[in-house]
């Protein structure tokens, strides 16, 4: 996906979040957005199950109760980002430049696999 139909979608899904006119949710569900600038976007419900974020820059986003079950966050800039009520199980964090200050709920605890490398501040 190149990153005008991204920016696209990101749009539809803020329409969507606001029950605007041709909105949708974001469906971004196993699609490459490695070294994506997705920082400050409102990416709330939206479905990134499967998606690959690797070295993506995540800082600033909202991502309550998104979908990231099976994501590839490895090297992801998760700074200031909000994963409140998030499900992610069997994400993978490597190397994410860390922590997340709003975790809330996030299924992070139980399902993430485990970090072998140490998350960058």
């Amino acid at each position: 996906m190149d990153v005008g139909a991204v920016r696209a979608a990101i749009e539809a899904h803020e329409r969507y979040l606001t029950g605007r006119r041709n909105g949708r949710r974001a469906c971004l569900a196993y699609v490459d957005l490695s070294a994506f600038d997705l920082s400050g976007a409102n990416l709330t419900e939206a479905d990134l199950t499967g998606a690959v974020l690797e070295g993506a820059d995540l800082s600033g986003a909202q991502l309550e109760r998104a979908s990231l079950y099976g994501a590839d966050l490895r090297d992801a800039d998760l700074r200031h980002c909000d994963l409140s009520r998030s499900d992610l199980r069997g994400a993978c964090l490597r190397g994410r430049t860390c922590p997340a200050p709003t975790c809330g709920a996030a299924t992070c605890a139980r399902g993430a696999r485990p970090c072998t490398t140490p998350a960058r501040d």
